[in-house]
């Protein structure tokens, strides 16, 4: 089982956390990307998607921003919705691409059983 999908506009690696004397907290622009991805995985992999597997995720972006940091914004993005847990994810690879602002996602079922 494979689902594919794009983010339009420019992808937002994952930001440090900032901690101030009131706490800890995720920058906003951070929060908001990871929310986009949240919402559009929730209208794309539907009631069906298994949450509970193994899986591949890939993620192509267009832009300079750090690749691993953009794929740990994906990966906490689909979190809840494509599965219960990024420590899911058994194979996962980034790359840059060319074109107009996107984040591509492709996430694999590799497994019947977490």
């Amino acid at each position: 089982m494979i689902c594919k999908f794009a983010i339009a506009g420019p992808p937002r690696g994952k930001q440090r956390p900032r901690v101030t004397k009131n706490g800890t907290f995720t920058p906003k622009e951070t929060r908001a990307y990871e929310r986009a991805i949240r919402n559009f995985a929730r209208l794309m992999l539907g009631r069906d998607w298994p949450l509970y597997r193994r899986y591949r995720l890939h993620v192509a972006f267009t832009g300079r921003s750090d690749g691993d940091n953009v794929f740990k914004s994906v990966a906490d993005g689909l979190e809840g919705v494509a599965y219960a847990n990024d420590r899911q994810i058994d194979k996962g690879s980034h790359e840059r691409i060319t074109g107009r602002p996107r984040t591509e996602i492709t996430l694999e079922v590799l497994s019947e059983r977490e």
